[in-house]
């Protein structure tokens, strides 16, 4: 027997060397199908002559995706959120949105060593047919290609078969940056606690996961300032963030006011510990969009960064201010660095000739 289909896949099943060997070839496709069979018999055969190197790993790809996260390796050094999203990308989160595309729907159970090129392929593929941006589709690559990699790592795979493969060209994103008489037009029309945050936001620039779930236990008082323990931040360690007197002052109040409350910004709903990040930005963008302005709650953090690039901040520094966890992500503000380093070069050089006025001549072409 060579191939046979089973529901939609179509299986191999032949013997070498008088063993059988059997399974799926994860394709749909016959022709394609008949060449994963023969490529493997033909595999298979030099292995029992001593040609190549003995195929054991009968490992399936659902299967180390199990071992993949639950890896005590991978837990202890990735944060809680970032193994919620590896997981939501296969399988999607509680509440996943009708018809929405996870890894799972298109990435069938086969073989581990069936895992390759075309699976990336399809992915595109898909995604494309149902309009998605590159943003989109480059997150869901980049999640199967961490799983091939550590896969490769921990042998259950001989090499890495996604390592060449890139990523699609993504628009440069613009972020939006908001004035100060946009933000008071703003503040004037929020609910009282979403004003507070956005008062509080604009002077710190946290994230927006860290100031809707801020508590007041991460407020150290003593130093003045925010202090995050390593699974609360991106980057995975400890981080200070310096308050204002003023802002410090508030909060000192707020939790005088409310002494037995862990969130400084609990939420009403029973459900619920404290407001959701889906909502505060929901909520803000619609506030927003109500009186004009087209921006998004991160909108707060850009115009926090960039004024302080603008006020000569080096990037590094910068970028200790807003917790990235490398340069990279903050060399978004390095045209605003160098015009401020340019003006400032300007100011200190006194020009030994100076360009000769342009007078306007009438009739000119």
């Amino acid at each position: 027997m060579a191939i046979y289909k089973r529901n939609n896949t179509y299986w191999y099943d032949f013997r070498v060397a008088k063993s059988r060997h059997r399974g799926s070839t994860g394709e749909v496709n016959k022709r394609k199908a008949q060449a994963f069979h023969d490529d493997l018999q033909a595999r298979l055969k030099r292995v029992a002559l001593g040609l190549e190197v003995t195929i054991t790993n009968t490992i399936t790809i659902y299967d180390a995706y199990e071992k993949y996260l639950t890896d005590p390796e991978l837990v202890a050094n990735v944060r809680a959120s970032s193994l919620y999203i590896k997981r939501t990308s296969w399988e999607g989160g509680d509440k996943r949105k009708q018809g929405s595309l996870v890894l799972k729907d298109i990435i069938k159970d086969a073989p581990l060593h069936t895992l390759g090129e075309k699976h990336v392929e399809i992915i595109r593929a898909e995604c494309i047919q149902r309009n998605e941006q590159n943003r989109s589709i480059n997150n869901r690559i980049t999640q199967l290609k961490a799983f091939t990699k550590w896969c490769a790592r921990k042998k259950h795979l001989l090499f890495d078969p996604l390592a060449q493969i890139v990523k699609l060209d993504e628009p440069e994103q613009k972020h939006k940056l908001i004035s100060d008489d946009d933000l008071d037009n703003l503040l004037a029309t929020l609910p009282t606690w979403l004003r507070e945050i956005v008062w509080i936001d604009w002077q710190v620039g946290i994230r927006l996961s860290n100031i809707t779930a801020l508590r007041y236990d991460q407020i150290n008082f003593e130093n003045e300032c925010f202090e995050f323990a390593p699974d609360d931040m991106k980057k995975g360690k400890t981080t200070y963030i310096d308050l204002e007197p003023e802002v410090l002052e508030w909060f000192r109040v707020r939790r005088q006011a409310h002494p037995y409350e862990t969130y400084v910004w609990p939420s009403p709903y029973k459900k619920r510990e404290h407001y959701t990040r889906e909502h505060v930005t929901n909520l803000f963008s619609q506030h927003a969009r109500a009186i004009g302005l087209e921006c998004t709650f991160h909108s707060i953090r850009h115009t926090f960064a960039t004024r302080w690039a603008e006020s000569g901040m080096d990037l590094p520094s910068l970028g200790k201010l807003l917790s990235h966890k490398n340069l990279a992500s903050t060399q978004i503000y390095v045209h605003v660095e160098d015009l401020h380093a340019q003006r400032q070069a300007k100011k200190k050089v006194v020009l030994q000739r100076k360009a000769p006025s342009l007078r306007l001549v009438q009739g000119a072409s």
